[in-house]
């Protein structure tokens, strides 16, 4: 049951939810000599082979369990498999008392060997299927394996030769826990590293000091690396905390060492892009432009560029002016350059979060080149990209699920000299489009848009190149049309000129006649729930409700000798607001004109925003604006029969002044009026109707484009707060005038008092017709107890939807029933008194 003003209360809650995490652990204990385990165990017992040179083998098995005891100076050789149990396998040179737990919520395993004389408890936790372990009697070896999605997948470990009765931890490691790729927190120097995945460059916590030139910029940097028996910082890399990116911009050029040193010092002093002033940024784009243009130039500095140019497309926007697009663009172009000359470095790709460059050299001839991005593969992978020119691997034979495709068609005839040709061809993919700023294109919502920049070296070769990238849709919105370009450095804008758009139910795809940096502007639609038509249950309320202030209308009216004629038009108006706002909201109040979900063009036209204009069609607005204003002229003539209540109670000779009703007039249907005209004016436009009203149904909006509550929008100051003092004083005059019919003046003398019942019935008579179940709606709004909801919203549908047919009983039918029991009443005196 859903009332017009209920469409407007209703807020999603999320209730936070739980998570039951459960815990199996497995002890193994050992007493005698002869290591005595004792191990539990929920599958296939496990099988232990082991190969001794000189000493003899004690072996001593249980169910699920086989022990080995060894001497000191024998090398051992143990293999262990294992598909589904948690197995404890321990190995002792001597008899020592060893306690091992083992908690496992898969298929761990852990081997431990200890050559010493000193109990030793091992905890090991373990995600990890079987493992084969070799171990020697004088190691002290702890496996711990965590299954993750990795690029390399090596057994971390961490091993320790001793003799004594202790075992020294790594004194460099702070986290023992390290996963397959990544790099545990490590202390280098006094410097700490955090948590980093293999291959990337990691900060340390430690920040230059207050004061310096580079003050809160990390002091230092160093690179996860793959190694054995775990992953460890290397390449240690201080930075001088006196100087700043103004400093190195004037010191490229210089010997391979300096650029080196220049790069990684950059990288550090952009390590905290949203900190960076618009100077900053445009220093650090002109470095590492000037450092891709270097003739010294190695793998090590490129590396570092990259990274730095993937921290600068996370900048705020905000501080790039007209200088650091400038700085941009060279930067864009020299990009280009570089991706086709990569060779040189002997590097063919680089991979950071916002940022991957790759290369290939055709060193014969194909139709075809593609690059592709991999759906769902980490940032720092370099497997997420490719750019092959084998038919064979690319990633539409492979079946790869990709969100970025793009095709390289070569021409034909380029096959016949192609020996002396030898071409490269480039590839720079950015995600996000922070260094291409468009004046014509303006992003409104929170997307991100691809650029891809391909380049061929002899451009002669070229025939087309196509590309498919899958937008993704945001919270709330799906895509509506697109417009496919490229970036014309002349302009200095988003064009579309030689590139057209493709059909494809799978994605956005285009095709365009030449190479450079090429993106898709989407633009997208709210993803709008329409409101279902109204059940029968507010249909019948609603048509009960018409019904009835319409004899009430025609009662009043034949009936107005016996009142004022003050009352008579009070009544009969505010029931003729609310029998129009009632048939506006069953016929109204669901949009008859319901948006298409996608609406793809055929031309290709640069949309002006990402979000799709919604151009106003149908009589949605119309019928909103109706009913705001019946809506508030119903409560207009509430107040003003307050206010004919209040002149009745403090003058009851005189009553209301003489030119109430021209004032009763023009109040009652010239103040809605003014209100809605400033609605319409402020907030409304053709070409953004939903500036004022909603399109799920028609009524007032309240949300912003982001789902939150608007202050600006019509529905807080066009509706609510007019509504609230509408509704305050129709509350107050209802308190004064229950006080002045409950308490008895003493200075008036009746010989009978006035029943308690009728006082009542008449304070309920006039809260009815002045509205104030309408307060119900208010603690509605701020109601988050979800039984009290629940209660205060059936309630006010009930009371809002049947108004109209209180208002006929209470008026109406009471009235016509005491009419005629007065008239019988009178029949029968006079027929007495006849003789």
């Amino acid at each position: 049951m859903m009332d017009h003003f209920m469409l407007l209360l209703i807020f999603l809650s999320a209730f936070p939810y739980s998570t039951i995490h459960e815990e199996i652990i497995f002890g193994t204990q050992s007493r005698s000599t002869p290591i005595t385990t004792t191990t539990q165990s929920r599958s296939t017992p496990f099988t232990t082979t082991t190969q001794s040179t000189s000493t003899p083998i004690t072996k001593s098995t249980s169910t699920h369990i086989t022990t080995i005891t060894q001497s000191t100076s024998t090398p051992i050789t143990t293999t262990t498999q294992s598909t589904s149990t948690p197995i404890t396998t321990i190995t002792q040179s001597m008899s020592t008392p060893i306690t091992t737990t083992t908690q496992s919520t898969s298929t761990p395993i852990t081997t431990i060997t200890q050559s010493t004389s000193t109990p030793i408890t091992t905890s090991t936790q373990s995600l990890s299927t079987s493992i084969t372990t070799t171990t020697h009697s004088t190691t002290i070896l702890t496996t711990n394996t965590l299954s993750t999605k990795t690029t390399r997948s090596p057994t971390t470990t961490i091993s320790t030769t001793s003799s004594t009765s202790t075992t020294r931890p790594n004194p460099l490691l702070t986290t023992s826990q390290p996963t397959g790729n990544t790099c545990p927190e490590e202390t280098l120097n006094g410097l700490t590293f955090p948590l980093t995945v293999i291959d990337q460059i990691s900060y340390s916590t430690q920040l230059c000091p207050p004061g310096t030139a580079s003050a809160g910029i990390p002091m230092a940097s160093a690179q996860c690396l793959y190694s054995t028996p775990f992953h460890t910082f290397g390449g240690l890399k201080l930075l001088d905390c006196g100087l700043n990116l103004e400093v190195f911009e004037s010191k490229v050029n210089g010997t391979l060492e300096e650029n080196m040193y220049i790069s990684s010092s950059v990288q550090m002093l952009t390590s905290k892009p949203k900190q960076l002033t618009s100077h900053n940024i445009t220093s650090a784009a002109t470095i590492v432009t000037n450092l891709l243009s270097a003739t010294m130039l190695n793998e090590s500095v490129a590396e570092s560029v990259v990274a730095t140019i993937s921290q600068l497309m996370h900048t705020v926007k905000d501080q790039h002016s007209e200088d650091t697009y400038n700085a941009f663009e060279s930067l864009t172009k020299t990009l280009e350059g570089f991706a086709l000359n990569m060779s040189n470095i002997n590097c063919s790709v680089l991979v950071q979060p916002n940022l991957a460059v790759q290369s290939i050299r055709l060193s014969k001839w194909t139709p075809k080149a593609q690059f592709y991005a991999v759906t769902g593969l980490s940032d720092y992978s370099p497997e997420r990209i490719g750019l092959v020119a084998d038919a064979a691997n690319m990633a539409s034979s492979s079946g790869h699920p990709t969100d970025l495709l793009l095709d390289i068609k070569l021409q034909n005839d380029s096959q016949k000299d192609w020996g002396n040709r030898n071409p490269s061809i480039g590839v720079v993919l950015y995600e996000n489009d922070r260094f291409f700023n468009s004046k014509q294109f303006k992003s409104e919502l929170d997307t991100k848009r691809r650029v891809v920049s391909a380049s061929l070296t002899d451009k002669s070769l070229l025939d087309y190149v196509e590309f498919t990238i899958r937008p993704k849709n945001i919270s709330g919105s799906t895509s509506y049309d697109f417009a496919c370009v490229f970036w014309d450095y002349a302009h200095r804008d988003w064009r579309t000129e030689g590139c057209v758009k493709i059909h494809d139910p799978n994605g956005v795809q285009c095709k365009c006649n030449h190479t450079t940096n090429f993106a898709v502007l989407v633009s997208f639609r709210a993803d709008y729930t329409y409101s279902e038509a109204l059940n029968w249950i507010s249909i019948v309320g609603c048509s009960l409700s018409i019904v009835g202030l319409v004899l009430t209308a025609v009662y009043q009216i034949k009936t107005r000798k016996q009142r004022g004629a003050n009352s008579t038009m009070l009544l009969v108006n505010i029931c003729l607001c609310m029998t129009t706002y009632y048939l506006l909201f069953i016929f109204g109040i669901n949009n008859p004109v319901q948006s298409s979900k996608t609406s793809v063009s055929e031309q290709n036209v640069i949309p002006s925003s990402d979000v799709q204009e919604k151009i106003d069609q149908g009589p949605c607005t119309a019928i909103t604006a109706l009913l705001q204003y019946f809506l508030l002229s119903t409560f207009a003539w509430n107040i003003l029969y307050a206010a004919h209540v209040f002149f009745l109670i403090r003058n009851a000779l005189n009553g209301p002044p003489r030119a109430f009703r021209t004032i009763a007039m023009t109040v009652g249907w010239g103040l809605p009026a003014v209100i809605v005209g400033i609605s319409l004016s402020a907030t409304y436009s053709f070409r953004d109707p939903l500036g004022y009203r909603q399109e799920e149904f028609c009524w007032l909006a309240s949300l912003d484009k982001a789902g939150r509550f608007d202050p600006k929008r019509p529905m807080l100051w066009g509706f609510l707060l007019p509504l609230a003092v509408m509704l305050i004083f129709n509350t107050s005059l209802l308190v004064y005038f229950s006080q002045t019919i409950c308490c008895a003046n003493p200075n008036l003398k009746s010989s009978r008092g006035t029943p308690m019942k009728k006082k009542i019935l008449s304070s309920f008579s006039l809260a009815v017709v002045l509205g104030l179940s309408w307060v119900v709606g208010y603690f509605v709004l701020i109601t988050h107890e979800k039984t009290l909801y629940i209660v205060l919203s059936v309630v006010f549908c009930l009371c809002n939807t049947t108004q109209g047919v209180q208002i006929f009983i209470l008026f109406t039918l009471q009235s016509f029933l005491k009419t005629r029991s007065r008239y019988k009443l009178d029949s029968k005196t006079e027929s007495k008194g006849e003789p």
